[in-house]
């Protein structure tokens, strides 16, 4: 509905929800390994929905962001967004 896949969905509104947050943190977040959310992140990046931004104090370290292409997105997306698999 929103043309996206749904765990990409959720990775974004992840993101949303904790902006900044690391790939590690998301890994975490929705319970997949390392690898396979950098390639969600890579995905995402390369639809323009989110940005990836290195830290100030940091610079090592790279945070994510939704883009406002990904914010238009989340506002039309089908809800819920995430939960369901996780607490099932």
């Amino acid at each position: 509905k929103c043309g996206i896949g749904g765990s990409q969905l959720w990775a974004l509104a992840s993101i949303a929800e904790s902006p900044g947050l690391r790939v590690t943190a998301l890994a975490r977040r929705m319970m997949i390994h390392q690898s396979t959310a950098s390639n969600l992140i890579e995905q995402l990046v390369r639809l323009g929905l989110i940005e990836r931004r290195r830290d100030t104090e940091d610079q090592r370290v790279v945070r994510l962001h939704v883009a406002e292409k990904g914010d238009e997105l989340l506002r039309r997306a089908p809800q819920p967004m995430i939960g369901l698999l996780p607490d099932a």
